[in-house]
């Protein structure tokens, strides 16, 4: 697989990367602002519906479904609901999720791939096709209170890049599998977007700097 890095210039960021042997040329980009301010998810009546017995909702709406993910202050190691709503017919699919952590910023890859960034707990990648998780990956994906706009998928659907910024990197994952396929050190990474051979990121200042 072809592939192009666009970033801007950054001590802390190799020239090119090695992903299951393409050679990745790599830039840093114009530092990130501002984040994104929240669309509404338009999928209330959906959110209603479901049993979330005062659990608080966090929802990604799709073309052909709705995904909530259902979070309670059972602390981090509790188990936690992940509802998937067919905008077709309405049937309701569940699965547990082996955590329970507040802001996520979630992203399907190939139409199969659910890659959540967890705001403390890292990255989950659940398989659509089954309904199962696939891993959690606690070392990256972590974002805090830091801005984010979470993970960007290769066009074929098979990678993620995910950002990590307070671990000032990007790492690209493998998702069948959930390994690791390359590292980019670059300092607090914020907007990761992969379009055609070109994967754009930008770093920002962190809070409190």
């Amino acid at each position: 697989m072809a592939l192009a890095l666009v970033l801007g210039d950054d001590p802390l960021t190799p020239k090119s990367v090695d992903v299951d042997g393409a050679t990745v040329r790599v830039r840093v980009g114009k530092v990130l602002k501002s984040g994104k301010k929240p669309k509404p998810h338009g999928r209330d009546d959906v959110v209603e519906a479901l049993p979330l017995e005062g659990a608080t909702p966090y929802v990604l709406p799709l073309k052909d479904e709705t995904i909530v993910r259902a979070w309670t202050t059972g602390g981090l190691r509790s188990p936690s609901t992940l509802f998937r709503v067919t905008k077709k017919d309405g049937v309701v699919q569940r699965a547990t999720l082996p955590l329970n952590d507040r802001a996520w910023a979630p992203v399907v890859c190939g139409k199969r791939w659910l890659v959540m960034a967890m705001e403390t707990a890292g990255t989950i990648i659940f398989d659509l096709e089954s309904n199962k998780l696939v891993d959690v990956m606690a070392q990256f994906g972590r974002f805090g209170n830091a801005i984010t706009s979470g993970p960007a998928c290769s066009p074929d659907g098979k990678y993620a890049a995910v950002p990590t910024p307070y671990g000032g990197r990007v790492t690209v994952v493998r998702l069948e599998t959930a390994t690791v396929a390359a590292n980019i050190p670059i300092d607090a990474p914020a907007s990761v977007e992969w379009a055609g051979a070109t994967i754009t990121i930008r770093p920002q200042r962190l809070p409190y700097e």
